[in-house]
C-alpha cells in the first residue's frame, strides 16, 4: 500500500461477504475492491466478485496498518 511507511504492515481485521449466486468449476471470477473509507489506521474497501457480468457476492474487507515491531 501507497499509504504505509516501510516499517508498517496491513493486517485484516475483517471480512464480510454476503453470497447471492453460486460460481461453477471453470468459472472465472473477477474481483473488484475499491477503497471506501480510511479511519485513522483502518481502512475500509467494498469488494465485489462478478462471473462476467453475473453478480455472485457482494461485501467488504477490513484492514488496519500498524507497526512492524508489534507482530
Amino acid at each position: 500500500l501507497a499509504i504505509k511507511d516501510a516499517d508498517e504492515e496491513g493486517v485484516g481485521t475483517g471480512l464480510k461477504i454476503n453470497h447471492k449466486q453460486p460460481a461453477f468449476p471453470g468459472n472465472v471470477i473477477t474481483i473488484t475492491a475499491t477503497l471506501q473509507e480510511i479511519n485513522n489506521n483502518e481502512l475500509v474497501c467494498s469488494v465485489v466478485p462478478k462471473v462476467g457480468a453475473r453478480l455472485i457476492a457482494d461485501g467488504e474487507t477490513r484492514q488496519k496498518i500498524l507497526k512492524k515491531e508489534k507482530f
